[in-house]
């Protein structure tokens, strides 16, 4: 369903494009926050006033990852599997990594030259989790803190 076709609880819900207490932070701001079901800002962390939701207006939010269950089952699966980042390279295969790996100019290099190559699994063209990266993201997907965002229970 579309933003423009969800029915939220009040203009505040869809101007910033979230339900009702489901958490979010704001953009150059530290803390978690929520919209209650009347549309007011509030934190467990700080203290709120029209500041901060005018800031969340003007600089955007970051949402937890919402992950189809699909997704969250092959997320799973690649940590069960020994996997924990998931890049694209340029060219646009997605790949599983299970070392840390730097950005470099056309894939993701190995961050300590003594790993080998064999830490890396091709990341086949069907599997929906392909679309949770891409070339331009500045680092890694975390697959365990993803799935621990998105409220999914994972080992790693």
């Amino acid at each position: 369903m579309t933003n423009q076709n969800r029915k939220y609880p009040t203009r505040m819900h869809e101007v910033l494009g979230v339900e009702a207490f489901e958490q979010f932070q704001i953009k150059e701001v530290s803390g978690h926050f929520f919209l209650t079901a009347a549309g007011q800002i509030c934190s467990n962390e700080v203290g709120i006033d029209n500041n901060y939701l005018l800031h969340a207006i003007n600089h955007g939010i970051i949402r937890k990852p919402r992950l189809s269950e699909e997704q969250a089952d092959q997320l799973k699966a690649l940590v069960t599997l020994g996997y924990r980042w998931l890049v694209e390279e340029r060219g646009g295969t997605v790949v599983a990594v299970n070392h840390e790996v730097k950005k470099g100019e056309v894939r993701w290099l190995l961050t300590n030259p003594r790993d080998s190559d064999d830490v890396v699994c091709d990341v086949h063209q069907s599997l929906s989790v392909k679309s949770l990266v891409s070339w331009s993201d500045p680092a890694p997907l975390d697959i365990v803190q993803t799935l621990r965002d998105a409220g999914v229970e994972a080992e790693g």
